[in-house]
């Protein structure tokens, strides 16, 4: 591994880190007394400083972070600068964001350098520079919150729906079980009598019948164009 740089308490030096998932812990690598030294390491390393050993394991992330020899540090959840590489690939591309990380190592060091040495990237004591393990069309963070934000909305839509099915369909179980001993085939051919006081629902069942088709035939296409547009 790369040497370990002579620096007394009062200079700020660059610290390697390897960095697990939860973010609280961090294993160092080495120190340097540049940047430059830091981004050499990274690209003499190679995938092996993401991975180890073992290529097919859930690589790692690596931490820059300017301090004191003497001061403790943590990795923090947010570092000052956050870039993404797929470190298992090899060329030229990428954006060096979430969403278009870059391609390889080699590219990634070149990218950082550049920003360096154009101003654009200069850590101040107690700052870090965290750049993460990313392949292209794996879900990101923000994706995966996003579906247990959309878990949490269908299973509190489905209870809203059950609260309102099981009531109704307890209602028309009892009216059911009510009228079951009146229920015949007659019971649904024939007219009412006596001003609806007496007979059967035949009339009023085919009213009902054609009240909600023209109901649907108006409501039905507003609402699907409805939908659809706001789609």
């Amino acid at each position: 591994m790369a040497r370990l740089a002579n620096s007394s308490s009062d200079l700020s030096v660059y610290f390697l880190l390897l960095g697990s998932d939860n973010h609280s812990v961090g294993t160092l690598v080495a120190s340097f007394g540049t940047f430059n030294e830091a981004l050499n390491a990274i690209r003499q390393q190679g995938v092996s400083l993401f991975t180890g050993s073992a290529p097919e394991t859930e690589a790692r992330e690596l931490e820059i972070v300017c301090k004191r020899p003497a001061t403790k540090y943590r990795l923090a959840p947010k570092p000052h600068f956050q870039f993404h590489v797929n470190a298992r690939t090899n060329g030229t591309g990428g954006e060096g964001t979430e969403l278009s990380p870059w391609w390889g190592l080699p590219f990634a060091v070149d990218n950082l350098s550049r920003l360096h040495q154009a101003g654009e990237l200069c850590l101040q004591e107690g700052q870090s520079l965290r750049l993460s393990h990313r392949e292209v069309f794996t879900p990101s963070p923000l994706e995966k919150r996003k579906k247990v934000y959309e878990a949490i909305a269908k299973y509190i839509f489905m209870a809203m729906t059950l609260s309102l099915v099981v009531p109704l369909l307890a209602i028309l179980g009892y009216i059911l079980v009510i009228a079951w001993p009146a229920l015949s085939v007659s019971f649904l051919w024939e007219n009412p009598r006596n001003f609806m006081r007496e007979g059967c629902i035949w009339a009023p069942l085919i009213g009902t019948f054609f009240l909600v088709l023209l109901s649907l035939l108006v409501a039905a296409p507003i609402g699907i164009l409805a939908g659809l547009y706001l789609n």
